[in-house]
């Protein structure tokens, strides 16, 4: 049983660092959508979107990543 926890939190840190890459491609679509906002004056409609839709991602992929890391939000009571 601890290998199977130890493969699955290899894993889990394994798509953590794939996942931190997902910030540069969501970074390059704002910029994207500021500049045609500011020199075209309209931007296309489907970047923050996307942009959004990589956060969410990025978002669910990196809870596995905090569990391995016991980095999730703890309360002491």
């Amino acid at each position: 049983m601890l290998k199977i926890a130890g493969a699955i939190t290899r894993l889990n840190l394994w798509i953590a660092s794939i996942a931190a890459w997902l910030i540069v491609p969501m970074f390059v679509l704002l910029m994207a959508d500021v500049i045609m906002r500011y020199v075209v004056g309209s931007a296309e409609i489907w970047t923050a979107e996307f942009a959004q839709l990589i956060f969410g991602v990025y978002a669910v992929i990196c809870g596995g990543y905090l569990l391995a890391e016991r980095a999730h939000v703890n309360v002491d009571i």
